[in-house]
């Protein structure tokens, strides 16, 4: 977002940095998008704006991943399933909406992500919360 509507002087070097920046602000155009659906009560159409969105935001990681790889045996192993399972499920709720067979299924599938964030936040927040830093 610092890109879009602030502008930043230096994003990153190379070709990376202005994939990155690419992807931001054609993410940002594909979240309004899907606001502007979801007020119109474009199930499908929402769904599918989500899920170009998603998308977008996975493709803007790949120029690091490229860079640095992909560390499934490492401390943080949840990174790299996110990394794989997130354009998964993306595309996967695409479909869905695309065929109109399970509109109301594909819209939790691509919202799926985005719960387990919320479950995770709310995880720490209740451990935070009981024992403290």
């Amino acid at each position: 977002m610092a890109y879009v509507f602030m502008g930043v002087a230096n994003p990153a070097s190379g070709l990376g940095g202005w994939t990155t920046a690419a992807m931001g602000g054609l993410q940002s155009l594909a979240a309004v998008a899907a606001f502007v659906l979801a007020a119109r009560r474009d199930l499908r159409g929402t769904t599918l704006a989500v899920a170009g969105s998603i998308v977008l935001g996975w493709l803007s990681t790949l120029p690091s991943v490229v860079e640095q790889g992909l560390d499934f045996h490492g401390d943080d192993r949840v990174t790299p399933v996110y990394f794989v399972v997130s354009p998964l499920f993306a595309i996967a709720a695409a479909t869905l909406a695309w065929r109109n067979v399970y509109p109301i299924a594909a819209a939790l599938f691509v919202s799926a992500m985005t719960f387990v964030g919320i479950l995770i936040v709310a995880a720490f927040a209740i451990i935070i919360a009981m024992y403290g830093f």
